[in-house]
């Protein structure tokens, strides 16, 4: 959690006037890697070689990845320097109602993107598959959901981000709420298009928040990355308390979350329309 904000600073100040492709590949590799997560894990607790009681051994490559990290990682002392003496409430207040906007926008594409990645196993499992088969699935969403990032962080250097916003989040409302009640190929090809069209918008609010307040980028990607997503968190509770309500079936409650992104698009039209435009300048 504290890794996120200042690596996502850092990303975006690095990528010069590609914001939103650099900060995608940032996004995407994080995304993958949370992907390969259920598949591997999945695998590994249901082997005989492996099991639950062996997996502690496999937190070694956190470690060595944060030994890594903090040999190589050149984070820019200097640039901290700078930014000591920086009043970041001050900076941050003349944005807030444009961030608040993008942080709705995050909280519910996130929740969107939480509920089916948590519920995806089991709703495999009320389909009789296997807990292998169940991580698959999870993963293949994740996956999608890595391209469709990619994908916007190229897209958002090009067209409107208004436009770019609204076309994911309506785009993935009906393919997400058809995949529940799909099966076979169907299923298979509207998880791969749910995921990328609830993906594409990953990247746009960060990139906008850090373009929005370029002296506190920090700040701002701790609001979009940090804040609201442990939110995003709080309403996937509601929604197993919901599937809970209907005897633990899950299939209701990814049918009402599938159309959280229609409801962020409220928040798209309450932003700037500074915010629009393909290259805005710095605030």
């Amino acid at each position: 959690s504290a890794f996120h904000p200042h690596a996502a600073s850092f990303v975006g100040a690095t990528s010069g006037s590609n914001r939103g492709f650099g900060l995608s590949v940032f996004m995407t590799i994080g995304t993958a890697g949370f992907a390969f997560g259920p598949l591997i894990s999945t695998v590994l607790v249901s082997s005989s070689l492996f099991g639950p009681a062996r997996m502690p051994p496999f937190a070694i490559v956190g470690i060595i990845t944060s030994l890594l990290l903090y040999k190589y990682a050149d984070l820019a002392e200097e640039h901290h320097e700078e930014r000591k003496s920086v009043d970041i409430l001050g900076i941050i207040r003349p944005h807030a109602k444009p961030l608040a906007f993008l942080s709705m926008i995050v909280v519910l594409r996130a929740a969107v993107s939480i509920v089916f990645a948590n519920f995806m196993s089991f709703l495999m499992s009320q389909r009789g598959v296997s807990l292998t088969v169940g991580g698959g699935a999870i993963s293949l969403f994740l996956i999608s959901t890595a391209i469709g990032t990619l994908l916007g962080g190229y897209l958002y250097d090009k067209i409107s981000r208004r436009k770019l916003l609204i076309f994911s989040l309506i785009l993935s409302s009906p393919i997400l709420f058809t995949m529940v009640y799909a099966h076979g190929a169907a299923f298979v090809i509207l998880l791969i298009l749910g995921g990328m069209a609830i993906g594409c918008s990953n990247p746009v609010p960060l990139a906008m928040a850090q373009e929005l307040v370029p002296k506190g980028a920090s700040t701002a990607s701790s609001i979009m990355m940090g804040l609201s997503w442990g939110i995003a968190g709080l309403i996937a509770w509601f929604f197993g308390r919901l599937s809970d309500s209907f005897g633990g079936d899950v299939v209701p409650a990814m049918s009402i979350a599938a159309f959280l992104p229609i409801l962020a698009i409220l928040f798209v039209l309450l932003l700037p329309q500074t915010q629009e435009t393909k290259k805005s300048s710095p605030a």
